[in-house]
């Protein structure tokens, strides 16, 4: 379907909802005791998008250093990691 995983990984990347804000929305009339749920229900809504996001940007940086080989003999370009 993909010509590569960058591919697949763009258009992962390009149909994710990232706002997420919405589905949120804060309840000013909770118990007392309960007020603050629905923001902790948002961090870490927030938290799985970031850490799904810094998994595909590492998948990203390792395809890109394995296409940026070393002419000094190490696993890839002291450049690559530079991006």
């Amino acid at each position: 379907m993909f010509d590569s995983a960058a591919d697949r990984d763009m258009a992962t990347l390009a149909t994710t909802d990232l706002d997420i804000g919405a589905l949120y929305v804060a309840d000013p009339d909770a118990h007392p005791l309960d007020r603050g749920y629905t923001e902790l229900d948002l961090l870490a809504a927030c938290e799985q998008q970031v850490g799904y996001l810094h998994a595909m940007q590492f998948r990203a940086l390792a395809r890109f250093a394995a296409l940026r080989p070393s002419d000094k003999g190490n696993l890839f370009s002291d450049f690559a990691p530079d991006c």
